[in-house]
């Protein structure tokens, strides 16, 4: 069973998430995003209060790819949805380097 957004939620950057698993793929559902115009403080799209956005992640058939859909709709910033799909490379070789962020 899918869990609903709440009906009036706190608004944030980060919106509200919610997902479940259709089979092998994990679904995230976010809405509740907050309305600002930084993007995300790195030059992204602005997001306007009614921003929604779907992303599903699964992996390759080889099981060497991380694979994410994303679907991104924002009447306020985006004149038509956006569609797009992202791949990480399973990389066990390559080291992790800890950073000290202060937030």
């Amino acid at each position: 069973m899918v869990a609903d957004h709440p009906e009036n939620g706190e608004r944030t950057n980060q919106g509200h998430s919610v997902g479940w698993w259709e089979g092998d793929t994990l679904v995230v559902d976010t809405t509740l995003l907050s309305s600002h115009r930084a993007g995300n403080s790195s030059g992204g799209v602005p997001s306007g209060a009614q921003k929604h956005v779907v992303e599903r992640f699964s992996l390759s058939d080889d099981g060497t790819r991380a694979i994410v859909d994303v679907f991104v709709e924002d009447p306020e910033f985006l004149a038509e949805p956006f569609e797009g799909r992202t791949e990480m490379v399973y990389s066990p070789h390559l080291q992790l380097y800890a950073y000290d962020c202060q937030p």
